[in-house]
């Protein structure tokens, strides 16, 4: 995989930094949007649906199913390179923490 030399060591310190306060509270693994696709497809879901108000003809499940019918699979596969991208730089930081 080719890293941005320029980006990633601010990831590796950002993710280092977070990945630090989270084993502090007890957790061992870091939750996030950023790691979880399906959270990222779900956002963009839920604003389309709560973009207007609802008319009286129209219901819940029609606008949820227009909404998740609307997102590119562009926009799905960017999603998951984004995850891949987030917890590749994570695994790294965890690497690095631990050969200092």
């Amino acid at each position: 995989m080719d890293w941005d030399e320029e980006v990633i060591p601010f990831h590796l310190k950002t993710l280092t930094r977070i990945r630090q306060y989270y084993e502090k509270q007890g957790n061992e693994q870091l939750s996030s949007p950023e790691l979880n696709p399906i959270e990222q497809f779900w956002a963009i879901v839920k604003n389309k649906v709560k973009r207007s108000s609802f008319e009286v003809t129209e219901d819940l499940a029609t606008r949820i199913t227009e909404a998740y019918n609307s997102v590119p699979l562009k926009h799905l596969q960017a999603f998951v390179q984004n995850s891949v991208n987030w917890k590749s730089a994570y695994v790294m930081s965890r690497y690095e923490y631990y050969s200092f």
